[in-house]
């Protein structure tokens, strides 16, 4: 996945509809005086991609934040195997989720926050992967000193990869298919 976009309106300081665009492949930084807002965009992608647009526990209520009276709104659009999404989720005040693929609308409701889910490869009803998988890409306010604590499907994945390129690099197709080239075989 490789975000494109984020837009957020009536999200902490965004009362307004506020856009990050042009996300580029490869390292972005997103740099702007404390207070502006970073860390409260990054809540609002986690809370895009891993809470159902039903969803009005407290977390969602403190990113409104000063807003809470108006529709939360979050749009990310992405890239994922060659195809091109964008889902919008309305949260605590008429919620509603919108998934569309190269423009064209896939899932509304219930059924786009579980495509969108099954798009990622996420286990449905967990924040394993919310807390493991983008905790290791994004450190936290007060936080760059501790661990990441990795457990569940995010483990799993990180551990597959690593068994995969370690057998790749040992002895795998891979270091057999050299071998054979250099006439080891």
């Amino acid at each position: 996945m490789r975000l494109t976009h984020v837009s957020v309106e009536g999200v902490g300081r965004f009362a307004q509809a506020s856009t990050v665009q042009e996300i580029a492949p490869g390292l972005n930084v997103l740099a702007a005086p404390n207070e502006a807002g970073k860390s409260t965009l990054f809540h609002a992608v986690r809370a895009c991609v891993f809470e159902k647009h039903t969803a009005k526990h407290t977390a969602l209520r403190l990113l409104a934040g000063g807003a809470a009276g108006a529709p939360m709104t979050i749009e990310l659009g992405f890239e994922h195997a060659g195809a091109h999404y964008v889902v919008r989720k309305s949260f605590l005040h008429s919620p509603r989720a919108l998934l569309l693929e190269n423009g064209r609308e896939i899932a509304a409701g219930h059924a786009a926050d579980e495509r969108l889910h099954e798009i990622l490869g996420l286990r449905s009803g967990g924040r394993a992967a919310d807390e493991g998988a983008l905790g290791l890409l994004w450190v936290g306010q007060a936080q760059s000193f501790d661990p990441p604590l990795v457990e569940g499907q995010a483990r799993d994945s990180i551990s597959s990869a690593i068994e995969r390129e370690v057998g790749d690099l040992a002895g795998g197709e891979r270091a057999r298919g050299s071998e054979r080239r250099r006439g080891k075989a």
